[in-house]
């Protein structure tokens, strides 16, 4: 997972997630590290389906809960 946003304080930093992509309506997924400003990062993100738009695409709604120490400056 990569954040883009220009005027973002966490512009290109990443978080690691690992987990299962299944069919399943909610689920979590694993924060194992980060770079950036994100590095070492800990945490889960919980997941769900708001709504099935197509069969060949679908979106969901993430709740991101994310340990991190800042960097010094």
């Amino acid at each position: 997972m990569v954040f883009q946003e220009q005027d973002s304080r966490y512009k290109r930093s990443t978080l690691q997630v690992m987990g299962m992509i299944g069919p399943e309506a909610t689920g979590e997924w694993a924060i194992v590290g980060g770079t950036g400003k994100l590095s070492m990062a800990r945490g889960i993100i919980k997941y769900k389906f708001p709504q099935i738009v197509t069969s060949f695409e679908n979106y969901r709604q993430l709740d991101i809960h994310a340990f991190y120490t800042p960097q010094a400056v």
